[in-house]
């Protein structure tokens, strides 16, 4: 038996006088791995160190290569490649040695059967030396913090224990090259280069952190970073949330469980998710199916959730409770049901892993926006008895019908556990099938009925004839489903329209096999009754409302006054779209070109336009509001200077700053002749204007210069929770920044972060949004690519459904892109990501031109978003 303990040490001492006790306690992982894979020989321990560096690791390889034959050729080629690689792997040159044999003589023959498998091993080792971080650097020039230390041990560990790994494997199968083994060796190493590259990001993440606190005033930034979400949270996988086991008594459908399994069955290299809806009559088995399905698939989906949706608090609190048997929140966290299904939601988007979501029971499509993945990795089922609720959200489409009557028969004789020997029950048992309509709910509860009451067909038959509701409520739910026909056609009646259910009353009174299908459907009939009016439905609803109830307002000023104050809240609560959609439609109302009001409307709409990225739209209303003012206002009053204001605004967003440093002056003057001390937004605006024109000293002048006129200091903006002095405080960050007093530039670049979130929630919005970026960007020019990327990240994981978001996850997107590629994420990865860019910028632009550059994302969004 080998001495483990002194082995370990006798290693963790060989390589260097001065080995961490980070390294000595990743080797003892390496020894406990070993001893997995079954290698007990001590003649492997004694030859541990021979080889110590990376020459004496080619010579080793070198030496096994019969010379002058056609392997030798390829293996040189190798060798030349694999030297630079090892270089950069001299740390872990010896046991590297070691796990692939290069440790003795009586190693080569068995190596020599692995010369075909070369090249790739170089590939391999490869990609490690490259996404290896400089680890022994930071071990001596930084502090060693819990962090730290734990992000080190984790990374060693890996390489040691695949190393093990590969002792084992080489040594059990010498002929590897020829063998399965090779592939189990591929995937375990592909495994193990993806861990490697998240330690390597831990690491650097934890270095940045640590050098960013051994900076001053540095305390806000690495406040905001540590607040910022993380992509790879301690979960439960594999983690599957089911209501109910297989269903043994499940009987049929083996066409809908076939299309299930191709639609959704997770494929690799999969472009996209899939989605499909079941839909059909309550009881048909809707429910059934898509648990059948899910329960047979628990191997192939990391995990599973199965979502009660026919109600919001139904659908959030399945979500809520998932989220927490999954890992990614804790009983006791201090988060509303929003936050924890934003929180699942933007994990289940990044995360890479196979999911299954089945949303059951829906009937308002609307409420699964919150939670709908974007994943390719997802797979969604949707069941829901409403045709156009299943055609909302799928392509794919399985209308589930009722059994034929010959299945139907075969069916409740397995449920029933009853076959007919006599002719008469046979007959009976077909008109009891016909009589349900092959229904499965109902042949479920009538086979209960005749199990339960030991009951032939033809004695159960009159019983449902004569009383089939007595039947039905003498009959309890089945398993894995809370409902009974009464009830589930009840629930179905319940959720008609008021209209449908005067139809479902009136068709009470027809003949159940021949209604006429122009009574419903023949527009040219003409009713009196007012009840009958939907049958005649040909008009746009809001055009048959408008005529019906006659909208027009007797005071149309008031009324459109009444609007704008909605758009202005709108506009105030980041709600940008949906505020221009109310000032339109305001103006719509009320188009008085000598109103004040309508004045103040279209300079609303101008704010709203600059926010939504549109100047030129902007310099529009702000137009507009200027010509109505000129109207009511004298040429030099200050309701003009303020229009000048908003005009010299739009200029600068635009960049067309001579007019923009025209109007300002415009408006300074008129201030100059009335009231100076009114003029600190014409300060703010100059502020912004000289900086987009690099001038940053006459920026920071007129800045303070505007709060002065306010009588505010700087400590009083930045503690303010007015929406616009965060603006300002964002302003100020950058000016500092161009002036290159970067450590307090970004310093306030982050308290703008933090008091946006205040004012504007956690979950953020446009304004938070834009702060990141700035910050991300200024993280970026300092080095500190790593924590520039985890902000652009955050930014890319926000609410998706916020239309308002969408144009900075565009430009978040696309720099991320660039960041990763900057710290050495893969390729192809980084690609992804400019693909995720190009996508999202198509979508806003609506398919026009697509300009391939930074600027062009950055114009996706305001220059400066106050």
């Amino acid at each position: 038996m080998v001495n483990i303990e002194k082995t370990a040490d006798m290693a963790a001492a060989e390589p260097q006088a001065d080995s961490s006790p980070i390294w000595k306690t990743a080797l003892e992982r390496y020894f406990a791995e070993t001893r997995k894979g079954g290698i007990k020989d001590a003649a492997i321990e004694n030859h541990l160190w021979t080889v110590q560096t990376p020459e004496d690791l080619l010579n080793g390889i070198e030496a096994i290569v019969p010379p002058n034959t056609e392997p030798s050729i390829s293996w040189a080629r190798a060798l030349k490649e694999l030297k630079p690689v090892l270089l950069g792997l001299s740390d872990f040159a010896a046991i590297i040695a070691w796990a692939f044999g290069m440790d003795g003589k009586t190693e080569i023959d068995s190596k020599k059967n692995a010369q075909p498998v070369l090249a790739e091993l170089v590939e391999m080792l490869g990609e490690l030396q490259r996404t290896l971080p400089r680890i022994q650097k930071y071990e001596k020039e930084l502090p060693m913090t819990d962090a730290l230390e734990k992000a080190l041990l984790d990374m060693y560990s890996e390489i040691i224990v695949f190393c093990a790994y590969a002792v084992t494997t080489f040594r059990n199968n010498p002929n590897i090259g020829r063998s399965p083994a090779w592939l189990s060796f591929n995937q375990r190493f592909a495994q193990t280069k993806t861990n490697l590259e998240k330690f390597s990001r831990r690491i650097d993440e934890v270095v940045d952190m640590i050098r960013l606190s051994r900076e001053s005033r540095t305390a806000e930034t690495v406040a905001i970073i540590q607040n910022t979400k993380s992509k790879d949270p301690s979960v439960r996988l594999p983690c599957h949330s089911i209501p109910h086991g297989l269903n043994l008594r499940f009987f049929g459908r083996e066409s809908q469980m076939g299309i299930l399994k191709e639609t959704l069955g997770p494929e690799k290299n999969r472009q996209e998710m899939r989605a499909i809806s079941i839909h059909g009559i309550g009881g048909v088995g809707k429910t059934q199916l898509a648990l059948q399905y899910a329960n047979t698939s628990l191997g192939i989906y990391d995990l599973i959730a199965w979502v009660p949706a026919e109600s919001q608090i139904k659908l959030v609190q399945a979500l809520s409770a998932f989220t927490t048997k999954l890992g990614l929140a804790e009983e006791h966290d201090q988060m509303d049901n929003s936050q924890v299904v934003q929180r699942l939601k933007d994990w289940l988007n990044t995360c890479g892993k196979n999911f299954l979501l089945v949303f059951d029971n829906v009937d308002d499509v609307d409420i699964l926006e919150q939670i709908w993945p974007a994943s390719s990795h997802a797979s969604v089922i949707i069941t829901t008895r409403s045709p156009s609720v299943a055609s909302r959200r799928s392509k794919k489409i399985l209308r589930l019908e009722c059994f034929a009557l010959e299945p139907a028969t075969e069916m409740i004789y397995a449920l029933s556990g009853k076959r007919p020997s006599q002719e008469c029950d046979v007959t009976a048992a077909v008109e009891l099938c016909e009589l349900l309509g092959g229904l499965p709910l109902a042949m479920e509860q009538v086979a209960a009925f005749i199990r339960d009451r030991d009951f032939l067909f033809s004695e159960v038959l009159p019983k449902l004839k004569k009383s089939a509701e007595k039947v039905f409520a003498r009959t309890r739910a089945i398993d894995a489903y809370e409902h009974t026909v009464s009830t589930v056609w009840n629930l179905s009646l319940e959720q008609l329209s008021e209209q449908a259910k005067i139809l479902h009353n009136v068709l009470a009174f027809f003949d159940p096999d021949h209604v006429s299908e122009h009574l419903i459907n023949q527009t040219k009939v003409r009713l009196n009754d007012p009840a009958w009016e939907f049958l005649l439905d040909d008009f746009d609803q809001l055009m048959k409302l408008t005529k019906d109830h006659g909208l027009r307002p007797e005071n149309p000023g008031i009324w459109a006054e009444l609007v704008f104050r909605a758009g202005t809240y709108l506009w105030e609560k980041e709600q940008p779209y949906l505020a221009q959609a109310f000032i339109e439609f305001g103006i719509h109302i009320h188009n008085d070109d000598s109103s004040s009001t309508m004045a103040q409307a279209h300079r609303i709409l101008g704010h709203i336009l600059l926010d939504i990225a549109q100047p030129h739209a902007a310099l529009k209303a702000y137009t507009k509001a200027l010509s109505i003012r000129l109207r009511t206002e004298e040429a030099n009053s200050p309701q003009i200077a303020d229009v000048y204001d908003s005009i010299a605004c739009s200029y600068t967003e635009i960049g067309d700053m001579p007019n923009a440093f025209d109007f300002i002056e415009r408006a300074t003057a008129i201030h100059l002749a009335h009231d100076p001390q009114h003029m600190a937004r014409t300060d703010a605006i100059r502020a912004m204007a000289c900086l987009r024109d690099c001038r940053p000293s006459e920026a920071l002048q007129a800045l303070q210069k505007c709060w002065k006129l306010q009588s505010l200091s700087q400590q009083e903006i930045e503690q303010s929770r007015y929406p616009k002095h965060s603006g300002d405080v964002m302003l100020l960050a950058r000016i500092l920044w161009a002036l290159e007093e970067r450590s307090t530039g970004r310093e306030l670049a982050s308290r703008a972060v933090s008091i946006r979130r205040g004012i504007f929630g956690e979950n953020g919005g446009p304004r938070v949004a834009d702060s990141l970026f700035h910050l991300a960007l200024m993280l970026s020019e300092d080095g500190e690519h790593v924590l520039s990327a985890k902000l652009l990240r955050e930014i890319t994981q926000m609410d998706v459904g916020m239309k308002e978001i969408k144009p900075h996850q565009a430009r978040a997107f696309w720099f991320l892109a660039k960041e990763e590629g900057k710290i050495g994420t893969r390729q192809d990865l980084c690609e992804d990501l400019k693909r995720q860019a190009k996508t999202a910028y198509q979508a806003l632009k609506h398919g026009q031109t697509f300009d391939d550059s930074d600027q062009a994302y950055m114009n996706l969004v305001s220059w400066m978003l106050w």
